[in-house]
C-alpha cells in the first residue's frame, strides 16, 4: 500500500466511524471552559518588578501551561487561541504549584491521547468502542506518558548540556589565542548541528514508536527498536509519508488560522483540523500496519512482527 492509498483508507476510516473526532473537539472546548494556568505572575517575580508591567507577547503564551493538555493531540487548541479562555485564569505562584500541575496535565493529556490513539486503532481493527477499552488504556496510558517524557527529559538534557557548553566556550574565547579560539568556534559549530540533527532524528523515532506502542503489546523500550527497525525498512516510504504530512499540517494550520479570525470560520476550523487531524493519524496508523506486514520486512523484524 502506498502513502496515498494510507491516507485515503485513513480518511474513509473517519467517515465511516465520525466519533473519533470527538476526541480533540472536546479539548478544544475543555482548553476554553475550564480555567487556564498561568506563571505569569512568577515570570515577572524573576525578572523583577521594572520588568512586570511590560510582558512581551511571547512570555505571555509561554505563560499558559494549559496547552500541555493538548501536547500531544496536534488538531487540538484553535478555540482557546481564538476565543481566549472562557474561565478564569489561576495563576501558580511557586515552583511547586508548577511543577504539580504540570504533571496533572502531561498525565491527563497521555490519558486523553490515549483514548484517541486506542479509538482510531479500534476503528481500523473493526472492534467496538467499549472492547477492552479500560484494560486497554490502563496498560497504554503510563506507557504513553513514560515515552513522551522520556524523550522530553532527553531533549531537555542534551539541549542544557548545549547550552552550557555554548556559554562555557563564550566566556573562555576571548582570553585564548586566535587559533585555539576558532577550534572551538568550529566545536561550537558541530555541536550545534549535533544538536539539530539529534533532535530531528528523536522527532522521527518518536512518530513511529507512538504507533508501535498503540497498536502492539510492546514495552516503551521494544516500541523504540520497533520504530527504528520500521525507518530501516521502509526508508523511501516512511520520508516520503512523513514529508507530505508535515507540508499538510503546515499548510492547513494556516487556513484553520485564517479561517478562525470570525466565529463562524472558527467552528469550521476546529472541526475541519479535527477531522484532518485524525485522518493522518487513522492513514499512519494503516500505512505502519500495511508496512510492516510485507513478507520480506516481517522476515527480518528482529520483535516478531
Amino acid at each position: 500500500m502506498g502513502v496515498i492509498d494510507a491516507l485515503g483508507a485513513g480518511y474513509r476510516i473517519v467517515v465511516r466511524r465520525p466519533y473519533v473526532i470527538a476526541v480533540p473537539v472536546l479539548v478544544d472546548l475543555i482548553i476554553w471552559l475550564l480555567p487556564s494556568f498561568s506563571i505569569l505572575e512568577l515570570i515577572a517575580t524573576r525578572l523583577g518588578p521594572e520588568n512586570s508591567a511590560t510582558q512581551p507577547d511571547g512570555v505571555v503564551a509561554f505563560s499558559q501551561i494549559s496547552w500541555l493538555l493538548a501536547l500531544f493531540l496536534p488538531p487540538t487548541g484553535l478555540l482557546a487561541e481564538n476565543l481566549g479562555t472562557a474561565g478564569p485564569t489561576i495563576e501558580l505562584t511557586n515552583l511547586g504549584s508548577v511543577l504539580g500541575m504540570t504533571a496533572v496535565l502531561l498525565g491527563g493529556g497521555a490519558i486523553i491521547s490515549s483514548v484517541y490513539l486506542v479509538l482510531i486503532a479500534n476503528a481500523i481493527e473493526g472492534r467496538k468502542v467499549s472492547v477492552e477499552l479500560v484494560p486497554v488504556l490502563a496498560d497504554k496510558s503510563p506507557k504513553y506518558l513514560a515515552l513522551a517524557v522520556g524523550a522530553i527529559a532527553a531533549m531537555t538534557a542534551i539541549t542544557a548540556g548545549f547550552v552550557f557548553l555554548a556559554v562555557g566556550l563564550s566566556v573562555a574565547t576571548p582570553s585564548l589565542p586566535g587559533f585555539i579560539a576558532i577550534l572551538l568556534g568550529l566545536l561550537l559549530l558541530m555541536a550545534t548541528v549535533g544538536l539539530a540533527v539529534g533532535i530531528f532524528a528523536a522527532s522521527l523515532v518518536m512518530y513511529f514508536a507512538i504507533l508501535a506502542l498503540i497498536l502492539e503489546p510492546i514495552s516503551v523500550p521494544d516500541s523504540i527498536r520497533r520504530s527504528i527497525f520500521f525507518w530501516r525498512s521502509n526508508l523511501g516510504p516512511a520520508i516520503v509519508f512523513v514529508v507530505l504530512v508535515t507540508f499538510m499540517e503546515i499548510v492547513l494550520a494556516f487556513v484553520w488560522s485564517r479561517l478562525s479570525e470570525a466565529t463562524p470560520g472558527l467552528i469550521v476550523s476546529v472541526f475541519g483540523s479535527a477531522f484532518i487531524g485524525t485522518g493522518i493519524s487513522a492513514g499512519s496508523m494503516v500505512f505502519y500496519v500495511n508496512r510492516l506486514s510485507l513478507p520480506h520486512i516481517a522476515a527480518n523484524d528482529p520483535l516478531g512482527a
